[in-house]
């Protein structure tokens, strides 16, 4: 059987070498229905596919690789061996990407399913709407003056100062964006006019009522006007009042902390009140404190720490233990929900089923590792911590 694939291979490549002389595709004029004719006649060739067949099944190397040797014999392996034996693999992708790139998949709303078509229409048709597009550049407006502050307080170490400050300069941004309201919305409404010209959408007013009772009534025919009064000055005044709200009322807690890391000027009024909005968390008595607070107002002006956190780092717990327990509260104060929902979503990833039995220290450290994965522990620190501990317990 053996000699017979030999001499099978060798009348191949044969007329391969023959066939190559004569034309570049000599692969294609090979008789393909008779390589596989088991001939009860061993032929024998004194040539270079006799010598290179006979090389190729006397050696020993099985790989797929061997076959980089023989040129002939690895032109033929492509030619038999990578061929499709049939052509549903590639009708079957034709199939699915015809079903895939329907036409209908370009307009949803002519589909015939009627909750997707009729979602598909309302959502088409609102974007068609002057007032729709006005609306997203007014958003883009506003919201590109409030990125830095967004930034800010998705950082996982947020300072409240920082944040406070931030949150001033956009409240700044924003009221001088309010009062030079006809002028800025008069760029915006101009950039729209033009894209709602290249798109075909005309902004008109709405069809107006005589009496009103939900919305403003504005008595006016220029719809640049009346977009302004309707949409943009009223956006501009509750973003205004919710930064308010939320940051800026809180200016008077940070300006009692300011007095811990402040170098020009030792504020004790501050300090007292600090002492009295924390007494719970406080164990010293007011005189005692506000001597520990006039050394560390000494030590302040000496290093000048930039932040809350390089104060808190640089102040000794055990000589001034006030002063640390209100640093503490400082930097912990919670500014924004960020953080536990990190919490919560890194939660979700390593509370599975397979940890089920986990105990609180090994998932807080799990939880920990994964929040803060910027952080580099070396094994060397490792090392020390459980050294550490065996000695405790000893």
């Amino acid at each position: 059987m053996k000699n017979r694939v030999k001499n099978l291979c060798i009348n191949i490549s044969e007329k391969y070498i023959e066939n190559s002389s004569h034309t570049e595709s000599s692969v294609d004029n090979v008789d393909d229905e008779n390589f596989l004719i088991f001939s009860s006649q061993e032929q024998c060739f004194d040539s270079r596919a006799d010598l290179e067949v006979v090389q190729f099944f006397n050696n020993k190397n099985k790989a797929l690789t061997c076959v980089d040797s023989y040129p002939t014999i690895k032109k033929l392996f492509i030619r038999y061996n990578t061929s499709l034996p049939s052509s549903a693999p590639v009708e079957r992708l034709f199939s699915f990407a015809g079903f895939i790139h329907a036409p209908n998949r370009k307009t949803v709303s002519t589909w015939i399913d009627r909750e997707t078509s009729s979602k598909a229409n309302s959502i088409l048709f609102s974007l068609k709407q002057g007032e729709t597009l006005l609306s997203i550049h007014i958003l883009a407006k506003v919201f590109s003056l409030s990125m830095p502050l967004s930034r800010q307080l998705q950082k996982e170490d947020i300072d409240l100062s920082i944040s406070m400050e931030l949150a001033d300069n956009v409240m700044s941004a924003v009221c001088l964006l309010r009062t030079n309201a006809a002028e800025e919305f008069k760029i915006i409404y101009s950039d729209v006019e033009k894209k709602c010209e290249s798109l075909g959408i005309i902004i008109s007013i709405p069809r107006l009522a005589i009496n009103r009772t939900n919305r403003l009534n504005i008595s006016t025919e220029s719809p640049e006007d009346y977009f302004r009064i309707l949409i943009f000055i009223p956006f501009l005044d509750n973003f205004c009042e919710q930064l308010n709200d939320r940051f800026l009322n809180h200016k008077s807690l940070l300006k009692q902390f300011t007095c811990l890391i402040n170098a020009n000027e030792k504020n004790e009024t501050e300090f007292k009140e600090l002492l009295k909005t924390y007494s719970a968390d406080i164990e010293a008595d007011e005189v005692s404190a506000i001597g520990e607070f006039t050394i560390w107002h000494h030590q302040v002006k000496n290093k000048n720490p930039k932040n809350a956190t390089e104060a808190f780092i640089n102040c000794n717990e055990e000589i001034f233990p006030t002063v640390h327990q209100l640093l503490k509260i400082f930097i912990t104060l919670p500014v924004t929900t960020a953080s536990s929902e990190r919490s919560f979503s890194s939660l979700r990833r390593l509370k599975t089923y397979l940890r089920n039995t986990t105990g609180e220290n090994r998932l807080n450290g799990l939880a920990v590792m994964n929040i803060h994965r910027d952080l580099v522990v070396t094994t060397d620190e490792i090392i020390d911590t459980l050294a550490l501990k065996i000695d405790a317990l000893n």
